[in-house]
């Protein structure tokens, strides 16, 4: 069953997105240690879900009528494995903003676009994402399917 893991509600300035990282490694702790299946090599889950983290709070600040003096609501949720789907533990990250003309989709940006591809890094590294209108509001998810590593793989002292 899937659990709400923590909440994080902040202002959609610049300086929220590493605000947002930070609660983001702090929230997910010893207990998302793991590297991601999809990638197939071991990447610790928490750089991963920071870095997707940021890319969708840097596009809701950028691309919706939250930039413009709104908030950003993050969920991070955890789903454990199911071995009758035979997958692993799943984090879920979904970021509501307060909506904006159109609904996050890949593009392609030019080649001396300076952004534009914050999407394709979600897309390469999410098991899954997608985006939704709700009420005005726009939710941008993903999710990272991982298997666990002992701490000891990423350099975490026992006390």
């Amino acid at each position: 069953m899937a659990r709400v893991v923590n909440i994080l509600k902040i202002a959609a300035v610049g300086p929220s997105v590493a605000e947002t990282r930070t609660w983001l490694t702090r929230a997910m702790g010893d207990d998302h240690t793991g590297y991601l299946m999809s990638a197939g090599h071991s990447v610790p889950l928490t750089e991963i879900a920071a870095l997707l983290t940021s890319e969708l709070v840097t596009n809701s600040i950028r691309h919706s009528r939250s930039g413009e003096g709104g908030f950003v609501q993050i969920t991070m949720i955890d789903s454990p494995s199911d071995p009758l789907a035979r997958n692993g533990p799943t984090l879920r990250v979904a970021v509501r903003d307060d909506g904006g003309t159109t609904l996050p989709e890949l593009r392609a940006p030019e080649d001396d676009e300076e952004g534009g591809r914050g999407l394709f890094i979600v897309d390469a590294y999410a098991t899954r994402w997608g985006s939704g209108s709700y009420g005005g509001a726009t939710v941008t998810w993903f999710e990272l399917e991982y298997r666990h590593l002992p701490l000891a793989l990423f350099g975490a002292r026992s006390a």
